[in-house]
């Protein structure tokens, strides 16, 4: 099969029109989903949750033959990909590293270098942006039968990244057609070897904040795909080879409004009932620093003991092993199988 080449942007023949409709509602939510969490004194809590959701939910994506609920059980497994759950805690520590810069594409490759590194694999030179070799986009993808495309050669990458950067500064489109093409061409451009989906996923936050779509990089779309892995991937197959570029805009917008509402009426309420439930909780132990100790816990829904201790200065191991056990005991916690540096989840993240 030969390489598949994405149209360069803009595309022609794009009709606004026809996306009015759901675009206003989507506008809606997007009110609904910036004023809750602007005038909310769990938003810090609120957005650690959602961002370790978008971490698992991407990095689900990427192992395609399984559920989400299959790679949760498998990464609390020991014996599958021990350091998994701890790239996991990495990822989302660079995820709010680099959310403190300015928008572009580069920014993204930065992104994945520091991923790749995270998993104690060789140095990448930042020349290698783009994959020394082709390959297929879904290699694991027996599951739904589904045979992807192969993507672009190395030398035509760079021109189709440049492309895509000069599209998102100069579009001319509403923000969230914009926004609905960018992500579908960079998953079909496919540029790096390792961690796409991870790093596509983290595309939008900073596309809809530069965009303007919201006031802050706080959103995320990938657990609403990583729910319908099959219909997600046939989607992708549709574009790639028919480019019903049409279809996969309609498809972006109804999912992202479908998360938004998934937000607003459900997982928002979900994180800031379990926080003060649990806060409730703690603080019949009676510490002065119970509240401290509960704001740091849901500041890091995926942690190690040792990490805490490292991060924060008044932190003590023994009363955090108190808690954390506690917690534990109550169902609000989870750990992972393994007998030494045992990470520990929030058990509502597969809820969300």
């Amino acid at each position: 099969m030969e390489a598949y080449y994405p149209d360069p942007l803009p595309l022609k023949k794009i009709k606004e029109e026809k996306y009015k409709e759901i675009i206003m509602e989507i506008n809606l939510e997007l009110g609904r989903f910036d004023g809750m969490l602007k005038f909310n004194s769990e938003k810090e809590i609120v957005e650690a949750f959602l961002r370790a959701e978008e971490v698992l939910a991407a990095a689900s994506l990427e192992v395609s033959e399984l559920s989400f609920d299959e790679y949760w059980d498998k990464l609390l497994d020991r014996g599958y990909e021990a350091d998994d759950l701890v790239e996991i805690r990495f990822m989302i520590d660079d995820y709010s590293k680099y959310y403190q810069e300015d928008f572009s594409l580069d920014l993204l490759n930065s992104f994945q270098e520091s991923l790749y590194n995270n998993r104690n694999r060789r140095r990448l030179e930042q020349s290698q942006l783009h994959r020394e070799r082709q390959g297929w986009l879904v290699q694991a993808a027996k599951r739904f039968d589904i045979r992807l495309y192969i993507h672009p050669k190395e030398d035509k990458i760079r021109f189709l990244f440049n492309n895509l950067n000069n599209f998102i500064r100069k579009s001319q489109l509403h923000p969230l057609i914009t926004a609905a093409i960018a992500y579908g061409q960079l998953v079909m451009i496919h540029p790096w070897r390792y961690a796409n989906g991870r790093v596509t996923g983290s595309l939008i936050p900073f596309l809809f904040n530069h965009l303007g779509i919201t006031r802050e990089r706080n959103f995320y779309l990938s657990s609403i795909f990583s729910q319908e892995k099959e219909h997600y991937y046939q989607q992708l197959v549709s574009l790639f080879k028919a480019k019903t570029w049409d279809e996969w805009i309609y498809y972006f917008l109804r999912k992202l409004q479908e998360q938004l509402i998934k937000i607003n009426e459900h997982k928002t309420p979900l994180i800031i009932n379990t926080y003060r439930n649990c806060s409730n909780e703690l603080n019949k132990l009676e510490s002065k620093l119970t509240s401290k100790y509960v704001d740091t816990l849901f500041s890091n829904p995926i942690f190690s003991k040792r990490e805490i201790e490292g991060k924060y200065s008044f932190i003590n191991y023994g009363t955090l092993s108190d808690y954390t056990s506690l917690l534990i005991e109550l169902g609000y916690i989870i750990k992972d199988n393994r007998k030494r540096h045992i990470n520990y989840v929030f058990a509502i993240l597969k809820e969300l």
